[in-house]
Order: structure tokens, then C-alpha cells, then sequence
């Protein structure tokens, strides 16, 4: 990331001219567009995607709340390998929930990459700002600066995977005491505490129950947030978008080049887990999610196959998504040496998944008549 630190990403909205030539697609659909219930297909990206991922992300954190204490009050192989379990229990629905980082997730209070998802986790920073005389608790870390990438679950993952220069493995660390184990635990806890409560904090403004965002966007074209469905469409189809751009440009694109050009390993999501591939495509599939549906809810596609006439562009993107995930899915971990080991590899992935992208940018966004927001990269 620190190369594209002042770089904002692409416009992912770009049409290009074969894209703008698929207007011909709508012709004849207008007439027909009220015998389509598109407000079906909203309520199903909502209810069907997006808030059993919120949910799942919630209950999540608070179990690995739970684990980690667990761990810390007991340090042993089996309570670190639960609390490790549970972090990964975490992080699937939190990258899943980058293809719809629109609303909520836009807030600086609980905007997930600033305040729980600055990666990677910097271990050497981290090991500096646990030597300290002072009590860590959540005002200790709330007032490191997160550029540091030393709070939140990246942090976690170094606390639960890493070790310290010097120690046998994660678990002599919490066990010998040069190692700092009270601190470290102090630190582990205070990370994964300070976390649960912004999801928390997320999963409310996003809850019926709650503040109601969802509410806000099943209720497109009545609701304050979306005055038009159309505007529902835009926000999620430019979301996805930059969930794509994450992937091929900060997930792949940087650790394969980001060396001016040569391989920049250190900068893989998540190094101290050797999960980097898994956070990648955990992020692909929310956007596979939102596109493809469920077996009880409608997505995107729905709405495609309903606009293309006789056109084809909804099997271009099945294609697509199938084409991208198994490039991802040819990935070996650890990604920070198949950067290095296999760098065609890597490419054919970001290439794939920049196809899937042009394709929803270009011939899917002019079909159903959207420009899609440009978003910016919040992990630069």
C-alpha cells in the first residue's frame, strides 16, 4: 500500500466505446421496465447478501472477544488455536462486506478499514507500542495513529499468528517472560475489545432493529437515503466495483509490484496467517454474492437477464466471476512467495479480475443506465 499512498485509485467508471455501444441492448426494455419488480431485487441484496454478512461479522467479533480472553487466561495450543479460528471467522465477512462499503461504512465513527481493518498489521510496530509502563486498554490504542497499522484485526493477526524476534513461536510469547506475555495480553484484548465494539457500533446503524440503513435501502424510491431504486443500483454496482479494485490493485496488484515494479511481499494482506489468497477471495465473493443471489434471494443478475433482451451480457459476467475465482482459487499461500516464486500467476488473476470489472463498469452499468460513484481506496 505505502506505494500508492497518495494515489487515488482509478476511476472505475470509465465506459469505454464497445461499453457505450451496448446501449442498444435497452432499446425495446423501457415500455416493459414496470412488469419488472426491481425493488425485489434491492430487497434481496439486502436481506440476502448484506445483512446475514453484517450479522455474521457481528457475531463474529464478539466471539473472537471471547476467544481471546479465553486464550489469555489459559495460554496454551488449544485455546490458541480456537482464538486463531475465530479470527479467521472474522475476517471472511469483513472482506466480504467491502463489496458493499456504501451508507454505514462510510462513516468515519465505524468505517471498517480506518478503525478495524488498516492492513497488514505492522508486527515491529506493534511490538514497540505493547513495551510500554502504561496500562493498555482501549484509550491506550485509540491513541496510536492507525496509519501504523497497529489496532484492529490486522493487529490481531500479528498478536495471534507472529512472534517476536527471539521467540520459540506465537505461543513462547505469551508464555516466556522476556517476552512481555501481561502486555502482550493486555494488548491482544484491548485490539479485539476496541474492534467488537465498532462492529458492534457498524452492525446497529445497519440493523432494523437498529438505526435501519437497511431499511433505508429495501425501501429504495421511497426512502431518504435512496429517493430513486436507481440510486440503490448505483451505490451497490459502484461498490462492487471497488471491491474489485481492492483485489487486483492493493490485494495483488501491490505485493506482485509495488517495489517500483518488483515484487513487494511484505505488503500481502495477511502475512502472519499466510491467509492472504482466502482474504482475496472472501472479498470476491461478496461481489459474486451480490451478482449471482442466493437460492432465496435475487441479485443483480436478475435485473441484467431482465434488460439484456436478447442480449448476453449476464453469461459474460457468469463467465467472468467463474473465470476470476479460479484464478484466484490457482493461488498457493503463502501469497508473499508465490509473488516472488510465480508472478504469471498472480498477473493472470489480477488480469481476470479486471475483466469481471470492465465488464459490470462497461456493458452491465450501461445497460441498466447507472454511472456508477468513483470510490477511493480506503486502505492506501
Amino acid at each position: 500500500m505505502d506505494a500508492l499512498n497518495r494515489t487515488t485509485l482509478r476511476n472505475i467508471t470509465a465506459f469505454s466505446a464497445a461499453a457505450l455501444a451496448g446501449m442498444a441492448l435497452v432499446v425495446g426494455c423501457g415500455e416493459d421496465e414496470a412488469e419488472f419488480d426491481r425493488g425485489a431485487v434491492i430487497e434481496g441484496m439486502g436481506t440476502g447478501v448484506i445483512m446475514p454478512t453484517v450479522d455474521a461479522l457481528y457475531a463474529a467479533s464478539q466471539a473472537l472477544d471471547t476467544a481471546a480472553q479465553a486464550f489469555c487466561d489459559a495460554p496454551d495450543a488449544t485455546t490458541l488455536e480456537a482464538a486463531r479460528d475465530a479470527w479467521l471467522a472474522v475476517k471472511a465477512p469483513l472482506k466480504r462486506s467491502e463489496s458493499f462499503s456504501f451508507g454505514p461504512a462510510r462513516v468515519p465513527r465505524v468505517q471498517m478499514s480506518m478503525n478495524v481493518d488498516k492492513w497488514p498489521g505492522r508486527g515491529e510496530n506493534i511490538e514497540a507500542a505493547l513495551d510500554t509502563e502504561a496500562t493498555i486498554d482501549e484509550a491506550y490504542i485509540t491513541g496510536l495513529d492507525y496509519r501504523d497499522r497497529v489496532f484492529g484485526y490486522p493487529a490481531a493477526g500479528y498478536l495471534l499468528f507472529g512472534a517476536p524476534e527471539g521467540a520459540a513461536d506465537t505461543l513462547a510469547a505469551y508464555t516466556d517472560a522476556e517476552h512481555l506475555p501481561e502486555k502482550r495480553c493486555e494488548y491482544l484484548l484491548a485490539v479485539t475489545d476496541h474492534a467488537a465494539g465498532i462492529v458492534a457500533e457498524y452492525h446497529n446503524r445497519w440493523s432494523p432493529e437498529g438505526d435501519g440503513y437497511l431499511t433505508q435501502f429495501v425501501e429504495a424510491g421511497s426512502s431518504d437515503a435512496f429517493p430513486s431504486e436507481q440510486d440503490a443500483f448505483t451505490s451497490i454496482t459502484g461498490t462492487m466495483l471497488f471491491a474489485l479494485v481492492q483485489i487486483s490493485e492493493m490485494k495483488l496488484g501491490v505485493p506482485l509490484m509495488g517495489n517500483e515494479g518488483a515484487p513487494k511481499p511484505e505488503d500481502v494482506e495477511a502475512p502472519y496467517s499466510n491467509t492472504s489468497v482466502d482474504h482475496a477471495l472472501w472479498a470476491f465473493e461478496g461481489v459474486e454474492r451480490l451478482y449471482l443471489g442466493t437460492d432465496e434471494a435475487m441479485g443483480l443478475s436478475d435485473y441484467v437477464q431482465f434488460r439484456q433482451a436478447a442480449g448476453n451480457v449476464d453469461q459474460t459476467v457468469r463467465d467472468r466471476i467463474a473465470a476470476a475465482r479460479s484464478a484466484l482459487e490457482a493461488l498457493d499461500e503463502p501469497l508473499a512467495e508465490t509473488v516472488v516464486n510465480d508472478a504469471d500467476a498472480v498477473q493472470a488473476a489480477i488480469d481476470a479480475v479486471d475483466q469481471l470489472n470492465q465488464v459490470i463498469s462497461g456493458e452491465v452499468s450501461t445497460l441498466l443506465g447507472i454511472n456508477p460513484t468513483t470510490v477511493e481506496g480506503d486502505n492506501d
